[in-house]
């Protein structure tokens, strides 16, 4: 019995990721029997399904399971994030035929590169307001459906050929299961729960997706001046856009966006295994390809990046599919130019700091290995320049600074002070001697979360996300040079981590979570130094290869099981505690006979309980995301009406409840913890001090509610 033709085609554009050209012209060959793809698959598919219902009854003691919330999250979710996929995917098909005679792209990479075309346009045609037409997401959903077709028309012919499946060691699939059953599952997890390294993914809450919301309401992609960070290329962000859109609701479309990237990492994790298996000129086992997936997939940091809607796995996907371009001379060097520059101007677009962790690295192996350098060198230039231009016009034309808020000093700092650019430079450039950096830097790669916290009883929580990946990753590679065969791929991946590493070092705040790149050749350096481990073992006898799968098969496992550990370990045992939770964050599920229940919430207060046309501004609080009423904010980096108000009345507290109330708020949130851990970051605007403006609001409005969290929110007297 032989499987569907068309799900056999799918396993090989997924998994085996041959060319589209052999996809769609071998008959000869003979398909994988159904017990071959069916047996792991199903095994793998039982594990996942296993791991994602027994992880979503950890609720707590006082919470009921929510198995079946979690299923439905899932389900009403994943076909936005289908739709999204296939339209890159779509895309990617395109550029195949298009760049037909000047290279050839394996499926990985033509996916990726489709992912790259694809956010460059949803930034592009979201700036010009194309997307969403008069309110309707009109140019979102043509846009979409267009790019789909191709996808179309190569499922109706492939469905009309054989076509030939090899799956590299299937096996190892179910092993890597439990990863991938944790990164959907903390997906469906509502925005501001998971994770606590991340604060409860405060960046989405503030920016990731606010931005696309605030965007539906604006019509298009624009650079807000209380929020910087919309000011940042945003293609990711772009991309949630394009998924609200095509939802038709930002806050309903928020779990679509998470599941959206957890995709993207599982891509990742395909195109480092591609991009080994390319690095070994085709000759290694297949194993080697899957250790390299699973490592993607089971290390703690990626699942935790890849369940919040954030933007560093599109950066480590064009890393892995870049190199791939790079390392085999062959295709003409024109087309191989034009696909890097795509992926290097997508990395950028998806997040700034992919010119020194991505472009950087990309750039050195691409002088070192290409033929026809020059003509591979321009053609990368102008396609990088031109697919990151819509940053550079959008930012130039609202700002005077194609590129602020870097280079504030030079090119124009737009509406900053000289005092917010010396802020904002300081919160993203560690104040530290180099060798404190060099201290800082182990801490936060190398022992990340092992051991005692260096910094205790600091603000930030130590658990091992990194786990031993940059230790086995750069002691993989090394182990490899002392193979001739394997010398050449295991110094590029050095020299991409060590670039990597020194750039993080020397230019950025040292955190963890940004050196997320790394993922891909540390993943790459362990498959090839299992490589060299097997060869220097000699495992050539039966028994002895199957005793190294065996060994790599519980390597492999008990590594995979590490997201589903730390899962466990969030919110006091309780991490599946908020899921299907949107509604109730912002109030919209709760009924009115419930309500009372639910006040102690700010944002379901200000939702459900004040006139709908109470005008609220927030001070301190810059999370904006679940309020649905008309509220106003500004970023820690910003400067806001009540900042203007004090600056203008420094002495007078009287006045800056007056000069709010004139220009139409009719209530204030103060929210003084946030502003003292802004003022100890020493990013806050010094006029914002929290007991004066306490005091001010007390004596010149009136208190409606006191919330758990220190949060006041006061009533604007006339």
């Amino acid at each position: 019995m032989q499987p569907p033709r068309q799900l056999a085609w799918l396993w090989a554009l997924v998994v085996q990721s041959p060319p589209v050209a052999e996809l769609t012209t071998k008959r000869s060959e003979k398909i994988v029997t159904s017990r071959q793809v069916a047996v792991p698959i199903a095994l793998a598919t039982a594990i996942c399904a296993a791991v994602f219902l027994a992880a979503s009854t950890w609720t707590g003691d006082d919470l009921a399971s929510n198995t079946y919330p979690a299923v439905y999250e899932l389900v009403s979710a994943l076909p936005w994030v289908g739709l999204w996929l296939a339209a890159a995917g779509g895309l990617g098909i395109l550029l195949r035929v298009v760049l037909r005679d000047a290279l050839e792209i394996d499926a990985t990479v033509q996916f990726a590169a489709g992912i790259a075309l694809l956010l460059v346009l949803d930034a592009a045609l979201g700036a010009l307001g194309v997307l969403q037409n008069r309110a309707m997401p009109v140019g979102a959903w043509v846009l979409t459906v267009l790019a789909i077709v191709p996808v179309v028309v190569t499922l109706v012919r492939a469905a009309k050929r054989q076509v030939a499946v090899r799956i590299p060691m299937p096996w190892f699939w179910p092993a890597a299961a439990p990863a991938v059953a944790i990164l959907l599952l903390a997906a469906c997890s509502a925005p501001g729960w998971l994770w606590e390294s991340e604060f409860g993914g405060y960046d989405a809450l503030s920016y990731h997706l606010q931005l696309p919301k605030e965007w539906m309401a604006a019509g298009a992609i624009t650079p807000l001046q209380h929020n910087v960070y919309s000011f940042l290329p945003s293609y990711m962000e772009a991309a949630y856009y394009h998924v609200m859109l095509l939802r038709g609701s930002a806050l309903d479309a928020v779990i679509a966006c998470q599941l959206l990237h957890a995709a993207i990492a599982v891509v990742t994790a395909l195109a480092a295994a591609r991009l080994v298996m390319t690095l070994l000129g085709g000759r290694g086992e297949s194993s080697i390809s899957a250790i390299t997936a699973a490592v993607v997939l089971g290390t703690p940091w990626v699942v935790i990046v890849g369940t919040l809607a954030y933007n560093e796995l599109p950066t480590a996907l064009m890393l892995a599919a870049a190199l791939t371009m790079i390392v085999p001379q062959s295709g003409k060097p024109i087309g191989r130019g034009i696909v890097v520059g795509l992926l290097m101007a997508a990395a950028v677009g998806a997040k700034p700091t992919a010119v020194g962790f991505v472009v950087l690295p990309v750039t050195i192996v691409l002088l070192w290995r290409s033929t026809g350098l020059w003509k591979a060198v321009l053609a990368a230039a102008v396609t990088g320049a031109l697919c990151i231009s819509p940053w550079l016009v959008r930012n130039a034309l609202h700002g005077g600074n194609p590129v602020f808020p870097f280079a504030a000093e030079l090119l124009g700092s737009a509406h900053w002070t000289a005092e917010q650019v010396t802020i904002w430079n300081a919160g993203h450039h560690a104040e530290l001697s180099f060798g404190e950096r060099i201290g800082e830097a182990f801490n936060q790669l190398f022992r990340y979360g092992l051991g005692s916290n260096p910094d205790a009883p600091g603000n930030e929580p130590w658990q091992p996300q990194w786990s031993v990946l940059p230790w086995l990753g750069i002691a993989g590679a090394v182990l490899a040079t002392t193979a001739p065969r394997l010398r050449r791929p295991a110094m590029l991946l050095l020299v991409v981590m060590v670039v990597q590493m020194a750039f993080w070092l020397l230019f950025t705040h040292i955190k963890s979570r940004f050196m997320l790149p790394m993922v891909v050749p540390a993943s790459c350096g362990i498959a090839i130094g299992v490589l060299r481990l097997q060869q220097f073992l000699q495992f050539e006898h039966e028994s002895s290869s199957r005793l190294s799968q065996v060994l790599v098969f519980g390597f492999v496992a008990v590594w995979c099981l590490q997201p589903a550990l730390l899962y466990r370990a969030q919110r006091d045992g309780a991490p599946s505690a908020r899921i299907g939770w949107v509604g109730l964050f912002s109030g919209t599920d709760i009924a009115d006979d419930q309500l009372h229940m639910a006040t102690g919430s700010a944002t379901v207060r200000i939702n459900r309980t004040l006139p709908r046309d109470a005008r609220v501004m927030l001070v301190g609080d810059a999370a904006p995301l679940y309020y649905t009423a008309d509220v106003t904010y500004t970023t820690v980096w910003d400067r806001g009406p009540m900042s203007a108000a004090i600056a203008a009345h420094p002495d007078e507290p009287a006045r800056w409840m007056q000069t709010l109330r004139k220009q139409g708020f009719s209530h204030v949130l103060v929210s003084p913890t946030m502003l003292r851990l802004w003022q100890e970051s020493r990013w806050r605007d010094p006029l914002l001090d929290p007991d004066a403006i306490l005091r001010a609001a007390e004596r010149h409005g009136t208190v409606v509610a006191r919330f758990a969290d220190g949060s006041v929110l006061f009533a604007i007297g006339d």
